[in-house]
């Protein structure tokens, strides 16, 4: 029997147990086998099948050697880049540590044909970026400088202003708009006006 023979028979015996999920993602909601859930599982199967695994681990690429114990030099070779993880309050080492456990689990998901849950499926849809029209580009506008200026008013002038009007400043039109904020730019400088004039009769009727 060689190596690929012996693989086959390995993975059908692996795909007979039933194994516990225990990895959870609590931000996507989904679980996964953690490395621990089938390492020793398959370290029986191999044995039973005179299989043996090596997992080497470089800078850019890790590989997980399948080896034929019976006859060393067939060989099967499984690999993956290696990627950076920063865990927080964790010293380089201990960061080392995370990646090579996670990059061993899927190396052997890849060799075994582990069926994980499909992450980017479970990811819920992104939402379509609206394109704002010229029109609401510039009633945005508008509605900016609006408010900027109402905040500015006395509450009287603001219920004044309010009545005037007879519905809400995101409810109107463009051309509405535009004369709601030259009637609050008048009522606002208006009131400027009448505070400068009010201040000036303080000081020179001392």
């Amino acid at each position: 029997m060689n190596i690929y023979e012996k693989l086959a028979e390995a993975k059908s015996d692996f795909h007979k147990l039933t194994l516990k999920k225990t990895g959870k993602n609590k931000f996507a909601g989904y679980v996964y086998f953690e490395l621990a859930d089938f390492v020793q599982p398959l370290i029986t199967i191999f044995a039973k099948h005179k299989l043996t695994t090596i997992f080497d681990f470089g800078t850019e690429k890790a590989c997980l050697t399948l080896i034929d114990c019976e006859k060393p030099e067939d060989r099967i070779f499984t690999t993956c880049a290696v990627s950076e993880v920063n865990m927080k309050g964790c010293q380089p080492v201990q960061n080392l540590g995370a990646v090579m456990t996670y990059t061993r689990r899927y190396l052997f998901v890849n060799l075994m044909d582990i069926i994980e849950q499909d992450i980017v499926d479970s990811q819920p849809p992104a939402q379509p970026v609206k394109v704002l029209t010229k029109e609401e580009i510039e009633k945005k506008a508008i509605l900016k400088e609006v408010y900027a200026d109402f905040k500015l008013l006395s509450k009287k002038e603001q219920d004044a202003i309010k009545r005037a009007a007879g519905k809400s400043s995101t409810s109107m039109s463009i051309d509405e708009l535009r004369g709601f904020a030259v009637a609050i730019a008048e009522s606002l400088a208006k009131e400027t006006d009448d505070k400068a004039k009010e201040a000036a009769d303080k000081l020179f009727n001392k």
